[in-house]
Formats: structure tokens, sequence, C-alpha cells
């Protein structure tokens, strides 16, 4: 699992230099992430300066990498939008509100999930053993956004 997250970010760095000769070029990519395991493959782009090796080998050695931390989805979202940042790892809901935030201007793309979790059932009903056993007087259960 550890090696797909790695290649699937590599893949990443790949298509950024070569979206970068069909685009105008930038003197500076800035990248953006939390703090937290989930950004362990960025750390690891990072402490390996991978954006930086395939950024020269596809000719754009002089284009600096800026790598920044951020306390929460929010801020990265905002940084995005307002345009202080050229890649962020993100969850799902952040990675929609970027794409409907810039669907009608710039088109932000989501390239590949960072990190695939294991969601768990949390009870206190012994009898729920999966989500097969919910019946209609589990409502409970029911996730509401405010």
């Amino acid at each position: 699992m550890r090696g797909f997250r790695v290649t699937a970010m590599v893949a990443l760095i790949i298509s950024l230099g070569a979206t970068a000769r069909a685009r105008a070029e930038v003197p500076e990519v800035k990248i953006v992430a939390q703090n937290g395991s989930n950004y362990l493959p960025l750390m690891v782009m990072q402490g390996q300066k991978l954006v930086e090796k395939h950024l020269a080998a596809k000719g754009f050695a002089a284009t600096a990498v800026t790598w920044s931390r951020l306390a929460g989805p929010s801020a990265i979202v905002d940084s995005f939008l307002a345009g202080a940042v050229h890649f962020s790892g993100q969850g799902v809901p952040s990675s929609a509100l970027i794409w409907d935030r810039t669907r009608n201007g710039i088109g932000a793309k989501a390239v590949s999930a960072m990190v695939a979790s294991n969601i768990l059932l949390m009870t206190r009903k012994p009898e729920l053993k999966s989500l097969r056993d919910l019946t209609d007087k589990d409502h409970w259960l029911e996730f509401r956004v405010h």
C-alpha cells in the first residue's frame, strides 16, 4: 500500500512537469500540506526532493519548490483559492470544495487519493456487527452536515 501511495505521488509530480510545458512556466511551485501521518507521502517527496528531481528531468531545473504546512483543510482551501498554493494534499470533502469553487475558472483537478483509511463502525449495541445490521430504529446514526 505504501508503494502505491508513493507511486501515485510520483505520477502527480510527472504530470506537473508535463503540464508545465503546455502552460506558462512559473518560477516557483508552491506545495502545502498539514501535519500528520496522512501526509507522509508528501513528507517523503519533500525530504527526497522528488519534485525538484522530476522538474529538472523535464527541463525545469530553475523552478523553485516551496513547501509549507498549514493547520487544517480550510486554511489550505483558502490558500489554494487565493492563488498562494499550486498543489495541496486534500481529503475528499476539501477536494470537492476546491473543484466546485474553481470549475468556472482555473478548473482545479484531483489526481489521486493520498491515503486509504479504514472506516470503523463504533457502537454500544453488541448486535450491530456490520452496516447490514442497521434498521430504521437506528436513525441516530444519521450523518448531518451543519
